[in-house]
Formats: C-alpha cells, structure tokens, sequence
C-alpha cells in the first residue's frame, strides 16, 4: 500500500470515527451540538471574546455564524454584550448554564473517549497523542 492510498485511509477512518462520535455525544447530551460545544470551549479558553474573532475561528460564513450565536444566546449558554471601549464590538460572555453544560459535555466526552480507547496501552496512548500533537503543529494559526 503507497502512501498516497495509506492518507486515503487515513481520511476515510477520521471521517468515520468523527461522525459515529459526534453522534454517540448527541444521543448522550440532546440540548447542545458538537459545534456550539466547540464554541463555547473557545470562549472559555479565552482565545476570543467578541463576536467576529468567535465566527473567525470558527471559519463559519456570517450567517452561519448569526444562527450559531443566536442559537447559544437563545439556550442561554452565552450574552452579548456591547464593548465598552468600541460600540461596533460585540462582546460574548458564558453564562453560568454555559458553564455546566460545557463541563457535563466534556465529562461525557471523555467518557466516551475513553469506552473508545479502552484497548489502547499506555504506549499506544502516547504514540497516538505523540501523532496528534505533531499534527496540530503544522496549523500555527490556532
């Protein structure tokens, strides 16, 4: 098998292992996405804090990004409000029920990881955390 047929695979499995995940995480937690997950996780790493970095970093048209952001505010995970130093910003806060959902989310998260890793040997653990680490390397913006 050459390399190019082995990164085929490669994208093939990531693909899969990604969906049936964030299907198991849905049927586990009904009231939050995988995606409003990761946007609340990006607020409360604070690697953003106004609306426009957030719909950057989550490399969604505005639309996309509108819906995202009223649907958050909506389930009451997260505020706006205006900046006080530049009115034409919108600041994003995480509510206290963002907070919990976010936590009871990871908890599941890593129980499913986990379930899914549980054949794994501690080498096996570092190698592919090793790969994964390697391969977040190679997108210095984020």
């Amino acid at each position: 098998m050459g390399n190019a047929d082995i990164l085929k695979e490669i994208v093939l499995v990531h693909y899969e292992v990604s969906r049936k995940l964030n299907r198991k995480l849905l049927e586990l937690e009904k009231d939050i996405t995988p995606p409003q997950i990761y946007a609340l996780s990006i607020l409360i790493q604070g690697k953003v804090s106004h609306a426009e970095e957030l719909k950057q970093r989550l490399s969604l048209n505005p639309g996309a990004a509108s819906i995202a952001l009223n649907k958050l505010c909506e389930q009451g995970y997260i505020q706006r409000e205006r900046d006080k130093d530049d009115s034409s910003l919108v600041r994003l806060e995480v509510t206290e029920k963002g907070m919990a959902i976010y936590e009871k989310h990871t908890r599941l998260f890593g129980k499913v990881i986990q379930h899914m890793m549980s054949d794994f040997t501690k080498d096996d653990l570092k190698t592919f955390l090793s790969y994964l680490q390697k391969m977040r390397q190679t997108f210095h913006d984020d």
